[in-house]
């Protein structure tokens, strides 16, 4: 316990180094912080890249030292109203990584698997529903002033598109698998599942 909340530690104290030397070189604008800026919209795409690097490092570091790695992720973050490195970082994402991300979730899905196990697929997708949908249709109902109140219909609504669950569903399964505590074919049911309320609930 003491070793992880070192290593923890460790990472907020890099973090916080970082943060307070980035924040001086934008106060300052010394002549690295002025090369990085002067090189942000040009074929280098300078902070794009330095974002990433920062990124990697962080991740790196929550692997080596077998934290969760998307700690790192959130680590690294974007800085403070930068809005066209926010829009150039989402388009590689959206246009590149987020697909990435769902193409080799589709192909982790066992479908056989899934095809033997019918009952835990629908029992799943319910308990999504009940888990996230209802609770929040009730906390929605809860509005007192009838001017603020939804409709039933707009509750049911932001209720199904609060359901769809798959990013979250990939990563929980894919750290149980890996540590032991849940088999590859139950993890590509509960993938499977999340997979059609991405489909579904935006529908309904």
């Amino acid at each position: 316990t003491w070793k992880t909340a070192a290593i923890l530690g460790g990472l907020l104290l890099i973090c916080v180094w970082l943060a307070t030397l980035g924040n001086k070189a934008v106060q300052r604008g010394g002549a690295l912080y002025q090369f990085l800026h002067s090189k942000a919209d040009t074929n280098s795409q300078m902070t794009v890249r330095v974002t990433i690097l920062l990124l990697i490092v962080l991740v790196a570091f929550s692997s080596v030292f077998e934290l969760d790695i998307v700690l790192g992720a959130f680590a690294a973050g974007i800085p403070e109203n930068s809005h066209t490195l926010e829009k150039k970082i989402n388009g590689i994402a959206h246009g590149f990584l987020i697909p990435l991300f769902f193409v080799i979730s589709g192909c982790s899905i066992n479908l056989m698997a899934v095809a033997e196990r019918p009952g835990l697929l629908v029992a799943f997708i319910l308990a999504l529903v009940l888990i996230r949908a209802i609770p929040i249709v009730i906390s929605l109902s809860l509005e007192r002033d009838p001017e603020k109140r939804l409709t039933i219909h707009n509750r049911f609504s932001v209720a199904f598109y609060c359901t769809t669950a798959l990013p979250l569903i990939v990563g929980i399964t894919g750290i149980a698998v890996n540590d032991g505590f849940m088999s590859s074919e139950i993890a590509s049911v509960l993938i499977a599942a999340g997979a059609i309320t991405v489909f579904l609930m935006p529908y309904l």
